[in-house]
């Protein structure tokens, strides 16, 4: 490109960018939104600008590719106290405030403990029953999965849930996650060497196998 239309495009992007308050309110909000698109254009096509604007760089794109499949939550923490345990990795929380209170299911994030009926299921609930009922617990959640549950890191009082049941063979390492949890799977070899939990068993068979085999 010549000079010559590098300074054209250079002047559009300043112009769309200098201050509309001459402008009436009802035109002024569809000329803001306008002209910072026009300007991020012409700011790319002279190379001012590398970086892309921050919906892209988040991620946002069109197309089926990008939309997410779970629904996203903004990760903060919440301090909640647990008031029921479900299972070896779901259980129930009260967060909020005095007269504001909720009820959130969570299911702890990268881990997958035995089902009720199989085999050390009863064993992995009393496990975090023993580590979290009646406990203070900071849940940061990750996102919603398809039965409305909030998948959340789970931290109990100061013990990480996710590491305790690993690490006592009360659960393992859900494998579609296990490449993002380094220090899981280092847990889960451990327990296995040693034989804790649910690993003294001859041939332990992972949860969804079980639930594969035993579908309704």
């Amino acid at each position: 490109m010549g000079w010559r239309g590098g300074s054209g495009l250079l002047r559009v992007a300043v112009l769309s960018l200098m201050p509309t308050a001459y402008l009436p309110a009802q035109v002024f909000s569809l000329w803001d939104k306008a002209r910072h698109a026009l300007a991020f254009t012409a700011l790319t096509t002279l190379g001012l600008l590398a970086s892309p604007p921050p919906a892209l760089a988040r991620g946002h794109r069109h197309g089926p590719d990008f939309f997410p499949s779970k629904a996203p939550v903004p990760v903060s923490a919440l301090l909640c106290l647990v008031v029921a345990i479900s299972d070896g990795d779901t259980l129930t929380a009260r967060c909020g405030t005095p007269g504001a209170y909720q009820q959130v299911k969570v299911r702890i994030a990268a881990i997958d403990a035995p089902e009720r009926r199989q085999a050390f299921g009863q064993r992995a609930r009393q496990h975090l029953a023993q580590l979290c009922f009646r406990q203070r617990a900071t849940l940061h959640i990750l996102y919603h999965d398809a039965y409305g549950r909030a998948v959340a890191n789970v931290r109990c009082g100061t013990t990480d849930a996710a590491s305790a049941q690993v690490g006592a063979g009360m659960a393992w390492v859900y494998t579609p996650y296990a490449s993002e949890h380094p220090h899981l799977v280092r847990l889960q070899q451990q327990a296995r060497a040693s034989g804790r939990g649910l690993w003294a068993q001859p041939r332990p068979q992972a949860p969804w196998s079980y639930r594969q085999r035993h579908q309704r």
